[in-house]
């Protein structure tokens, strides 16, 4: 089963919608959960005066903003061990650490692994 729905299959569901297929139907073919398309459908439609419509490019855009937008897991890279190594024989603490590299932009793990590595 697939993560994420493509921009394919959210024209496959506009479709469906339109044909008055149910959610249940409409997961069966598209090969996801019916509670995958129910939230599809809620989250990414365009509300309108009546009713919500599903737009499947508007659905799109809307699902790769928020995708763009949520936070990123940055992983502990040699670079950033280096950094923290740098900063401890400073005397800096992984508080001000975390703090300062986000002030400045730079890339840097949590709090939590700073004090593991």
């Amino acid at each position: 089963m697939n993560k994420q729905i493509s921009l394919q299959q959210r024209y496959q569901n506009g479709a469906l919608i339109e044909a008055e297929t149910t959610k249940k139907q409409i997961a069966k073919i598209v090969g996801f959960s019916e509670r995958s398309i129910r939230n599809e459908i809620c989250r990414n439609s365009k509300p309108t005066a009546n009713k919500q419509i599903y737009d499947p490019d508007f659905a799109h855009k809307l699902c790769m903003k928020r995708h763009q937008l949520k936070n990123k897991k940055i992983k502990l890279t040699g670079q950033v061990k280096h950094r923290i190594r740098w900063l401890i024989k400073c005397l800096w603490s992984p508080e001000q650490i975390a703090e300062v590299c986000k002030k400045r932009s730079l890339e840097m793990v949590s709090i939590e692994t700073i004090y593991t590595s």
